[in-house]
């Protein structure tokens, strides 16, 4: 994981009075943080906070991007670029990116150009993985799913997964629902999260696979065990060293994979 400091500065930004008016002050921090929100829905940085620091002329703050260059135009959506744009005319600021080096905290993001099957499966950085290494692959190096210029389909499905599992891990009511909808591979959440990956791999022609939160838990006793793929009831338990070694379930037909729980 890189980072990079991103230095807002000159034009208004450098006004003091033109900040202390809480419209402009708003809509300078409302437009940031729309435009940095789009790099972190295109998986360009990986922090949905961001803590600004006054300079002389302006502000900066730190970026956690994938890669050196994650932060850059020609990976953005069109609607990013925008945001991008209206705070640069608006403002007659300036945008200064500086690397400052490698997260000491995480390692350097491997990233595989041409993965033979990829996963989804909800994550910080990005849900899709690549299928042998389990590593993350942002958004951005992938074509867009969604009419051609964005991943909105898959960041709509990553939002709604990550929200019904924190309520599931809470135990905040409505646990049989819960359940049903991350354990039930035809519950409207997967649906779509499936549908998601039927149009990726459409899209690229890698073979994408859902991944499927397996709710039961196996207390030792072999005959306790799911066997079967929970939607086509075909056998999917895989062997140890099959290329999905880091799963015990998978159904080619169905596009699945799972994860005991012992």
């Amino acid at each position: 994981m890189h980072i990079v400091k991103l230095k807002i500065h000159g034009g208004k930004i450098a006004d003091k009075e033109f900040l202390e008016e809480y419209f402009n002050r708003h809509n300078f921090f409302e437009q940031m943080g729309n435009y940095l929100g789009g790099l972190f829905r295109n998986s360009q940085i990986i922090n949905l906070e961001w803590q600004y620091e006054s300079i002389e002329d302006g502000f900066e703050l730190n970026l956690f991007c994938p890669e050196k260059d994650s932060y850059k135009d020609k990976y953005s959506t069109k609607v990013t670029k925008i945001y991008k744009n209206r705070l640069i005319d608006y403002f007659n600021c300036s945008f200064e990116f500086v690397y400052i080096g490698l997260d000491p905290e995480f390692e350097e993001t491997l990233i595989y150009e041409k993965p033979k099957f990829l996963i989804l499966k909800s994550n910080r950085i990005s849900p899709i993985h690549d299928g042998d290494s389990m590593d993350q692959i942002p958004l951005y190096k992938l074509p867009y799913t969604c009419n051609g210029e964005s991943f909105s389909d898959i960041v709509m499905w990553n939002r709604d997964f990550d929200h019904i599992e924190g309520l599931w891990y809470s135990d905040y009511g409505g646990e049989v629902w819960t359940s049903e909808q991350l354990s039930n591979p035809n519950s409207e959440l997967n649906k779509k999260g499936r549908d998601c990956c039927a149009n990726l791999e459409k899209i690229t022609g890698v073979p994408t696979y859902y991944y499927l939160f397996y709710g039961a838990q196996i207390s030792g006793t072999e005959d306790l065990i799911m066997r079967t793929c929970p939607d086509c009831k075909g056998d999917w338990i895989i062997e140890e060293h099959s290329d999905f070694r880091l799963y015990d379930c998978k159904c080619d037909k169905c596009r699945l994979v799972s994860t005991m729980t012992y």
